[in-house]
């Protein structure tokens, strides 16, 4: 009897088979990276375009030309995008206009696609978006138009005029350097000339009456300055507009609180969700009260948001401006960890002012919040944070050397030494 040998393994047509799913999955892979990819892109346009209007924004209650320097060369996004400035959009004094380059069609696309509610009219290649607008293929031009106070429930060249409203009474002009609210009352100084208990709101160009601990949370969009009382036990949440949230036995986490034993942890994207999760780690902070061992401050590295933090030894030495003796850190920090790290030693931020007077400060306004200050003169080339805070998610900083250079920039992009007394 003759055996017959069995051969095993897979037949060619198997074999192609297979080949062809792996094909049709790799394809699917490389088409979902493309799209999350492109919307994260879109997201990161988006985020630094609305970073850029809130810092234009001010510039123009202030009455000055917008200047984007604070964001680098051109004001450029991810160091690809040349961002440009329309002070006065289609001709309206009540507008200004930012225009993105290089937006691949995909990303504009996407961009289109999301309701973000700031721009009052968004353009593309200089045609007003409409529903059937489609991005070209290759790089677009974007134009998304504001209105100075952020309030998009007017569009530019309506009535002509700063208000956009030919119908309105017409007003006395205020005095010269006095500044007009919407309510039509002339200050010096929105920010600071608001009546007690009341903040400038940049959104509605008004002054608003501050938070209470009985409204557990309050629309607050980052203009309160030093104005109100800050809320008790807690810190800014959320990204825009920003919320002032009273959390007196927990931590903020974006609009609500978060309970004993637990920390806020914020997605790694814009735009960012936040969830209460379970405790810290071991050397892992949200505040000072977090790091229990000697000489230690909380070392947190994003300035705007209350992010977990590490704890870290104190390092510090003492450092003499023009005659006064103030602490300083060795090392490089964020802004909200250089506020920690003052508080850690008992001491405060140092305020701008001591080294500034008030001519010089205005006159750094004027330039886009980057000047010059004689009081800060010092031969040691350092840069230093101080407490004064600006605008939406921005400070202060100085340069004690001979430069005796003052300017501003975001918080959570920009590290600086903490100078405490």
């Amino acid at each position: 009897m003759i055996e017959m040998n069995k051969e095993t393994g897979r037949s060619m047509v198997e074999m192609i088979g297979v080949l062809a799913v792996a094909g049709v999955l790799s394809i699917g892979g490389v088409a979902g990276y493309r799209y999350a990819m492109d919307k994260m892109n879109a997201n990161d346009i988006i985020n630094e375009v609305k970073k850029r209007a809130v810092t234009a924004s001010q510039q123009r209650i202030l009455g000055h030309d917008i200047n984007l320097s604070e964001y680098g060369d051109n004001g450029r996004i991810k160091g690809i995008h040349a961002v440009t400035v329309t002070n006065d959009y289609a001709g309206d004094k009540g507008f200004f206009a930012l225009t993105v380059s290089a937006v691949p069609q995909r990303v504009c696309d996407d961009i289109l696609k999301q309701d973000w509610n700031m721009p009052v009219e968004t353009a593309v290649g200089g045609v007003v978006v409409d529903d059937d607008t489609t991005c070209a293929e290759g790089d677009n031009e974007m134009l998304f138009a504001f209105a100075n106070t952020l309030d998009n429930s007017h569009l530019p060249g309506e009535g002509g005029g700063e208000n956009g409203d030919d119908n309105e009474p017409e007003l006395e002009p205020c005095a010269e350097g006095e500044y007009r609210l919407s309510t039509g009352e002339c200050i010096t100084d929105p920010h600071t000339e608001c009546a007690d208990g009341e903040f400038y709101n940049g959104l509605t160009d008004s002054c608003t009456t501050c938070p209470t601990e009985g409204s557990p949370v309050e629309n607050n969009p980052s203009y309160i300055e030093d104005t109100c009382e800050k809320c008790v036990g807690s810190r800014y949440g959320g990204d825009y507009p920003r919320y002032c949230v009273y959390c007196p036995t927990g931590v903020v986490c974006g609009d609500q609180c978060c309970g004993e034993g637990q920390m806020c942890q914020r997605s790694g994207s814009y735009p960012y969700t936040y969830t209460c999760v379970s405790t810290l780690g071991e050397g892992e902070c949200m505040t000072n009260d977090d790091c229990t061992g000697d000489n230690q401050y909380c070392q947190n590295d994003h300035g705007c948001e209350v992010t977990v933090g590490t704890c870290e030894t104190i390092s510090s030495t003492t450092v003499t401006i023009n005659g006064t003796e103030y602490t300083a850190s060795t090392e490089y920090m964020s802004y909200h960890a250089a506020e920690n790290f003052c508080d850690a030693l008992g001491k405060k931020l140092a305020p701008v002012t001591d080294g500034c007077t008030a001519e010089e400060l205005a006159a750094a306004q004027a330039n886009g919040y980057y000047g010059s200050c004689s009081g800060w003169t010092q031969t040691t080339n350092k840069w230093y944070w101080t407490a004064t805070k600006l605008s939406g998610c921005s400070s202060y900083y100085i340069t004690s050397d001979s430069s005796d250079e003052v300017g501003s920039y975001p918080w959570g992009s920009v590290v600086s030494y903490a100078l405490c007394r």
